[in-house]
């Protein structure tokens, strides 16, 4: 059976919303931005007992390696405590699943016969994953399993081909870190660097439907700040979409003139080891036709362009244990300081005081305790 889910909750007659939640501690949570919800196609509907109903849906194709496929689960008509559900197929390289990012809706019935009130409450649940394909052909996503009051059920895998997007030669993507020995709690600027080339229309376009991936931003901490400018490149993450300033600047590459902008985060990695060719890819939309009136100039095709740019190879190394200060305390920076200064300078034996004690540094200070 095949169905359309709208992204919204079906509600019967004789039912009411009485409530929307997620929760966040379920699971590793991320939204895919540019994917929307109303793009899914159930693919398959599997019956159960009484009013439950469970189904299966996923993003509508193409799909193209690299690019995050957005697949649904839902359970309907929950009215005991609540279900879980969890990707169990085989870990392999070809192909990346994380989630479930998982959402709740609530919803009560309620019928007077006779001047009898009778009142029922069920829940629905959401249990969104994002499928990543690392190679190109019909891949297996799946199966999966469904766990409500106690008993299973297993969702079959389902089958689907992924294509594969040459490099777009006007579209170019970099990722740089400072530098590649770096030590764990230490932070490290990264650089981020899109460019395009064409003209400002088709620039402009390219740019609002861009987005920037790269599995280090979900292996790291990064300590953002908010933008305070609508010039900001998009980082996919599987956390959602983070917003970084850029600035933009005419570089020449190849020959040819490209608008590049360029943004910066800062990197705090927590976990020691060596990291070789992690891929850096983004991915947007180019214009291949214009509608053009005597008012205006609009789009009227767009097809996706995608661009990868030079894996990254690094070093995190764990902190000393030995030949380092007596009085290292775990951060590690450039420019530290020190100073103490109290409230007052003469005092008699037995006054309070108060003391004033200002550490700083280009580096990480949350972390270190009072002395």
């Amino acid at each position: 059976m095949t169905s359309q889910i709208d992204g919204q909750d079906e509600i019967a007659s004789v039912t009411t919303v009485v409530g929307s939640t997620q929760r966040p501690n379920e699971a590793r949570l991320f939204r895919f931005m540019g994917t929307v919800v109303s793009c899914l196609v159930a693919a398959m509907f599997l019956p159960a007992c009484g009013t439950l109903a469970q189904e299966i849906a996923i993003q509508r194709p193409p799909y193209y390696v690299g690019e995050p496929v957005v697949l649904q689960i839902t359970a309907s008509g929950i009215e005991g405590a609540a279900p879980d559900c969890r990707y169990v197929g085989p870990s392999n390289p070809e192909l990346q699943v994380l989630g479930p990012q998982v959402s709740k809706s609530s919803f009560s019935n309620m019928q007077i016969i006779n001047g009898r009130v009778t009142k029922s409450e069920s829940n629905d649940y959401r249990f969104s994953f994002q499928v990543t394909a690392t190679v190109a052909g019909e891949l297996s996503i799946g199966p999966f399993e469904l766990e409500v009051d106690g008993k299973t059920t297993r969702i079959d895998a389902l089958r689907r081909t992924f294509g594969q997007l040459e490099n777009d030669p006007d579209v170019l993507v970099e990722v740089e870190l400072a530098d590649d020995s770096i030590y764990v709690g230490q932070e490290v600027p990264v650089t981020i660097r899109w460019g395009f080339a064409g003209d400002r229309d088709a620039l402009d376009h390219a740019f609002n439907a861009l987005q920037i991936r790269s599995p280090l931003f979900d292996q790291f901490d990064f300590l953002d700040v908010s933008p305070t400018t609508r010039q900001t490149l998009t980082i996919a993450t599987a956390q959602g979409n983070v917003l970084v300033d850029g600035e933009a600047s005419k570089e020449q590459r190849n020959g040819r003139e490209f608008i590049v902008v360029t943004g910066k985060r800062m990197m705090r990695p927590k976990k020691a080891g060596e990291y070789q060719a992690i891929p850096v890819t983004c991915r947007t939309e180019k214009i291949t036709a214009w509608q053009r009136s005597i008012f205006s100039v609009q789009p009227a095709r767009t097809e996706p362009a995608v661009a990868a740019g030079p894996p990254l190879s690094f070093v995190v190394r764990p902190l000393p244990q030995t030949d380092r200060p007596l009085s290292f305390a775990g951060a590690v920076g450039r420019g530290f300081s020190f100073d103490v200064a109290a409230n007052r300078s003469v005092v008699r034996v037995g006054d309070p005081i108060s003391l004033e004690i200002t550490l700083a540094g280009d580096g990480s200070l949350e972390d270190l305790p009072l002395p």
